[in-house]
């Protein structure tokens, strides 16, 4: 449960501290959007990111029941599983987000970053909190 806690404040933060970049630096955010896309090797380097990091935390962290713990570990399978992908197809990454439009993708993010930034600071620091 303390890594849980300690992992729900961490990526709480983290998530919110993105939306808050991703309002004031919407431009910018396209700008590193866009570099990213025109190198496939750039998708490949984020690839090996992501797995490592999914892997860590699948392997600290793999909780499967109801409660919101659940979360974090579907994070970090969704860290591994994009970052395999991107790795094995960097090409097929490549050309699938050289078709993304720019301003869903940017929406995506915030929301994305945003209702998990909430949430996780929620459980992180209302369950620590609590205890």
């Amino acid at each position: 449960m303390e890594l849980s806690i300690l992992l729900a404040k961490a990526f709480g933060i983290f998530f919110l501290l993105v939306a808050l970049a991703l309002v004031f630096n919407k431009e910018d955010y396209k700008g590193i959007f866009m570099s990213i896309v025109e190198d496939p090797g750039h998708v490949f380097l984020w690839g090996l990111l992501g797995s490592f990091l999914g892997t860590l935390f699948i392997l600290s962290h793999n909780i499967w029941d109801t409660g919101w713990q659940t979360l974090i570990t579907l994070m970090a399978w969704a860290m591994f599983i994009k970052g395999i992908l991107s790795i094995l197809f960097p090409g097929l990454v490549y050309e699938v987000l050289k078709k993304a439009n720019l301003d869903n993708m940017y929406l995506l993010e915030f929301s994305t970053s945003v209702i998990l930034g909430i949430v996780l600071s929620y459980f992180g620091f209302g369950v620590a909190a609590m205890m």
